[in-house]
């Protein structure tokens, strides 16, 4: 499917084979606060401190689904909230889930550059301020050792 606007929204749920491709504009009517998305108490209070009220709607599709258990592929317009559609159920599901066999629950995301890196961890810390994960960006051209420690 293929929409003529630049204001393009697609989800692709690779295990339920779902594709959804609409404008951003023709969901605005129908958002819901975050909390009935499934996140917890410390995840919504983090970001309706961070002055987030509604879920833009690649955040209203992708959470859900994400929770669910189901692999996403989203594109949609700069700007609309893709880091949190993706972020927040990680971070939902890892509050959750303790230790995997003994070992710390770890998450890589990978992004094709060093503002990028830092730009998205400054998220992960700001929505994840109210629980006990913790982030870090790691990226080349500086000291490692930081990094590594961390």
């Amino acid at each position: 499917m293929h929409n003529s606007s630049n204001e393009q929204l697609l989800l692709l749920y690779t295990a339920s084979s779902f594709i959804f491709d609409t404008p951003y504009d023709d969901l605005s009517g129908r958002l819901m606060p975050f909390a009935k998305l499934g996140l917890s108490t410390p995840l919504v209070q983090a970001i309706t401190e961070l002055g987030y009220k509604t879920p833009t709607p690649i955040q209203e599709q992708a959470i859900p689904a994400i929770l669910s258990g189901n692999d996403l592929i989203a594109t949609a317009q700069t700007g609309t909230g893709k880091t949190a559609a993706f972020v927040l159920p990680l971070l939902e599901r890892f509050s959750n889930a303790g230790t995997l066999r003994g070992k710390r629950i770890r998450a890589l995301i990978l992004v094709p550059t060093r503002e990028l890196a830092v730009q998205v961890e400054a998220n992960v810390a700001q929505y994840a301020k109210h629980t006990h994960l913790t982030s870090m960006a790691m990226y080349g051209g500086v000291d490692t050792e930081a990094q590594k420690s961390a």
